[in-house]
């Protein structure tokens, strides 16, 4: 006769809350083909007196020595490379590390974000002089020529994984803004630059 050999009880493994969320295929056009007319609407409900307005901002528009300046943190081969002439942008981009809100608020970014100016070129839609976030990194360099090849734009990563796992994030309300804080900072750029 054989002899059954006994496993352990199965343990209960607790498992982190999974927040993921999965962009519907309206969300996905929406956020490439986001128009000016959408972009007002946003900015309109912005305006709702109870919503905190941004007061100031701490803008730089980035130069060709900030490129560089960020190119050399990302990488030492980088620094190498372009320490004497770093790549060219073929559009306006700021730099912003703090901002302080109407209702006293301050809120300064450990690491700065970027903001490009959009030319309305790259996804054949009316969005000219639109300012939108790009992501941590805010452009992708050319290994052919070194020079900047394109802007990274923040909702890309979410349409390229068709998921994102941030809280915050709501694409039916701000769209390729992707949260409050960035349609807030795109709106006060539009109206002051």
């Amino acid at each position: 006769m054989l002899k059954r050999r006994m496993l352990p009880p199965p343990t209960l493994v607790s498992r982190k809350q999974n927040n993921t969320k999965y962009i519907t295929s309206s969300q996905k056009s929406f956020l490439k083909l986001m128009d000016k007319k959408s972009i007002f609407q946003i900015y309109k409900q912005l305006e709702d007196p109870k919503q905190p307005q941004i007061k100031s901002l701490s803008v730089k528009l980035m130069k060709q020595e900030d490129v560089g300046n960020t190119l050399n943190n990302m990488s030492r081969f980088f620094f190498n490379f372009y320490k004497n002439t770093p790549p060219e942008l073929d559009r306006e981009l700021v730099i912003i590390r703090n901002i302080t809100y109407d209702n006293g608020e301050h809120k300064s970014f450990p690491k700065p974000i970027y903001f490009f100016k959009s030319t309305g070129t790259s996804r054949g839609v009316d969005i000219k002089d639109i300012w939108f976030p790009t992501a941590s990194v805010p452009f992708e360099i050319s290994m052919k020529d070194g020079q900047i090849s394109r802007i990274t734009k923040l909702e890309n990563k979410i349409l390229l994984n068709r998921k994102y796992n941030d809280k915050n994030i709501d694409i039916d309300l701000y769209g390729r803004f992707l949260t409050l804080e960035n349609a807030l900072i795109s709106k006060y750029l539009y109206d002051s630059i």
